[in-house]
Parts: C-alpha cells; sequence; structure tokens
C-alpha cells in the first residue's frame, strides 16, 4: 500500500492555497478567520483574475481542498482589490473604539444590535 505524504499546510489570514488535483486552476486567499471558519476570496491560479467567488468554510474543509500553499509568485499575481482611503480610516477607527469601549460596553452594543445569542452566550 502507498504511504500518503502529510501537507505542510498552515492554513492562517492573508494566506493564499492553490487547490489539489483537479482543482489546480484556484487560488484562495484567506482574508480573515472568525473561530473556526474561514472567509476566502477565490482566482484564476494561472491568470490572477479574481473569480468573484466570496465564500466561508470551516478551517479544516479549507485544508482538505488545498493541495499547497501558492508561490510567492502565484501570491504576487493575484488581482487583490486594494482599500480605499475611507476603507483603511473606517478600519483603523474602528480597532481604536474596541480598544477603549469596556466590555460591559461591548456586551451591551452586542445586545442592543440583537445580536447576543439566546442561552448565555
Amino acid at each position: 500500500m502507498a504511504q500518503q505524504r502529510q501537507k505542510s499546510i498552515v492554513i492562517r489570514p492573508g494566506g493564499c492555497y492553490v487547490g489539489g488535483p483537479g482543482k489546480e486552476y484556484l487560488t484562495r486567499h484567506v482574508t480573515h478567520i472568525v473561530g473556526d471558519t474561514c472567509y476566502w476570496e477565490s482566482y484564476d491560479t494561472r491568470t490572477g483574475e479574481a473569480t468573484r467567488d466570496c465564500m466561508a468554510c470551516s478551517e479544516g474543509h479549507l485544508y482538505n481542498w488545498a493541495g499547497r500553499e501558492a508561490t510567492p509568485e502565484e501570491v504576487a499575481r493575484l488581482h487583490k482589490p486594494q482599500p480605499t482611503y475611507r476603507e483603511e480610516l473606517v478600519a483603523k477607527m474602528q480597532a481604536r473604539a474596541l480598544l477603549i469601549a469596556t466590555d460591559e460596553e461591548l456586551i451591551e452594543e452586542v445586545k442592543r444590535r440583537g445580536l447576543w445569542k439566546k442561552g448565555g452566550r
């Protein structure tokens, strides 16, 4: 029986992964990870053009999908959208507000927006 090689892929935010056998034509760029959920954008591996697929899956699912990490040349080829000045400014302001806000203020805002899960979470 042939021994399978273990993949040495680490799924991380900002990482780019080329699909496994039969899916090498796609590269997924992980934009962020929340818990065990990876959010990614998909690109054509050969041209670097966005395929307009932006989805989410579990970290385990992405690990199984990926054949390998993209090479630096493949990553450089990707036509990733650049944030606007306003988007960067808003992101910085949001990050600063989260650092300043107390836990109680954050919890109250989550409740006010109806995002609080029933059952104590």
